[in-house]
């Protein structure tokens, strides 16, 4: 057990004191949340090594293959009157990035996630770089969000949601 004086030590008396605090409050207040929060870094811990997944793994794929079944809902982005398409040149890439772009655009294709367009809309799209040195791509939508007509109500209606659960199969234990 670390002593007081050392870096450890004093870690370990803050922690202590701060969870000590935390039982205060959870005696005291009315409203409780609960929080799951791990010490060990992001990166040593993979999505198999969660319980609950392990459990079901066959609803947690390690690659999706296809875009889920059609839904009764249709989306629609609603535009402010006398807009016009937004179109935006594209950024300038590095031989690089191109290679990669081109890569990602190639296997979005093959899973049917995205299809060759005429639309007159367009916007760019930029990589940027993962922890894990990999590079996401990231679609700038900045210009499209300025003429686009705001929700009013930003969270969706429970009567709706549970519309859209008719006929679904719950997964419980």
């Amino acid at each position: 057990m670390p002593t007081e004086n050392t870096t450890e030590g004093i870690a370990l008396s803050a922690l202590l004191q701060h969870t000590h605090q935390i039982i205060q409050y959870l005696f005291v207040e009315d409203k409780k949340f609960c929080i799951l929060f791990t010490m060990t870094p992001e990166s040593a811990l993979r999505p198999n090594d969660i319980p609950i997944v392990k459990e079901f793994l066959d609803v947690f794929p390690d690659d999706i293959t296809s875009l889920p079944p059609e839904r009764e809902i249709e989306f629609s982005i609603d535009l402010m009157p006398g807009a016009q398409p937004i179109s935006i040149a594209p950024y300038r890439m590095s031989p690089v990035e191109l290679r990669e772009l081109k890569g990602q655009l190639e296997e979005l294709l093959r899973k049917h996630f995205i299809r060759p367009s005429v639309s007159p809309c367009g916007a760019p799209v930029l990589l940027v770089k993962k922890k894990d040195d990999t590079m996401r791509l990231c679609i700038d939508y900045r210009q499209l969000n300025k003429v686009t007509i705001k929700n009013k109500y930003l969270l969706p209606r429970i009567d709706d949601l549970l519309d859209q659960l008719r006929g679904a199969t719950v997964f419980s234990k």
